[in-house]
């Protein structure tokens, strides 16, 4: 998958600098909407709101200088079915 880690600016993090996961194009995988959402409002504001046009996984995560990932939990804080609160980050 096309992944980068984003910082607060929407710029790739550098090497070793905990950021927001973000696939940049999109995957297999991807969900194409909630059930019962009408005109994707709740599709779109869980994964598209923060980086528009990038999917934002919801989980900070940093790439090691040897090109491992060390993944920390959810960045959001929140389960994005109706935006139930979590709080892991």
């Amino acid at each position: 998958m096309a992944t980068d880690v984003f910082d607060a600016q929407g710029k790739s993090a550098a090497i070793d600098e905990k950021g927001e996961l973000v696939c940049t194009v999109p995957f297999p995988s991807k969900p194409i909407g909630f059930w019962n959402d009408k005109n994707n409002l709740r599709y779109l504001d869980s994964y598209f709101d923060h980086f528009p046009g990038l999917w934002r996984h919801g989980d900070w995560i940093k790439i090691t200088p040897r090109g491992g990932a060390v993944i920390y939990g959810q960045s959001d804080a929140t389960i994005n079915r109706h935006g139930i609160r979590m709080g892991t980050a």
